[in-house]
């Protein structure tokens, strides 16, 4: 097993409380929380505190489904600070994710890219877990085991064919309990074609005169 990561996991399983480690699941499971403003930005919270149960979410209802029942109705699903997509080895909804971490700017984002996706694939470094598409979304400070979301914008094309743009925003709730993941996410056009684009810059050119 990869060393570097052995060690990780260790630290992960002792740390105390506020931490990115520990099992906090509450009685009743899972639970989420969405909020959208008034620019169609929805911040959503999710309960990933379990470290047995995946917690199954959908795009186009913004809630948790249920993966025996779904099929292939869940886009994303967390368990503590893991996100796997139902793409590759990890589901067959056909989700794929573009992963845009070049200074990006989510406001800014009003189509999806085009060129290369990516999905969850098989185990590459012998860890146990698959290596997920979305594994990049955090930073962890190993003298204070805080974990930090990176400065990446993620944009994924959901099982209803949809895109949609993702930040990650946090990793506690206001008591500082790790577990809980949230993310702010809207959706987005499709790829413009080369097309696309010249009719955009067309109109622009247009208003302009």
């Amino acid at each position: 097993m990869n060393t570097w990561y052995t060690l990780f996991a260790v630290v992960l399983s002792t740390s105390c409380a506020g931490d990115i480690g520990g099992d906090k699941s509450p009685e009743n499971g899972g639970g989420i929380t969405c909020e959208t403003d008034a620019d169609g930005i929805v911040a959503t919270t999710v309960n990933a505190t379990s470290e047995e149960e995946w917690i199954y979410f959908d795009f186009e209802n913004c809630g948790i489904v249920d993966e025996a029942d779904s099929g292939d109705g869940w886009d994303l699903a967390f368990k503590r600070f893991n996100p796997k997509i139902n793409g590759g080895v990890s589901g067959s909804g056909g989700v794929e994710v573009a992963i845009l971490d070049s200074d990006p700017d989510f406001d800014a984002i009003s189509y999806a890219p085009g060129g290369s996706y990516q999905v969850d694939v098989e185990d590459e470094d012998d860890d146990g877990n698959p290596e997920y598409a979305m594994k990049g979304w955090y930073d962890y400070d190993f003298s204070t085991h805080i974990l930090t979301p990176a400065d990446v914008v993620y944009v994924l094309k959901t099982t209803d064919g949809a895109y949609v743009k993702l930040r990650f925003d946090d990793y506690y709730d206001d008591a500082g309990t790790s577990g809980y993941p949230s993310f702010s996410w809207a959706e987005v056009g499709p790829p413009e074609t080369e097309s696309d684009a010249d009719a955009d810059a067309d109109a622009d050119a247009d208003a302009d005169a």
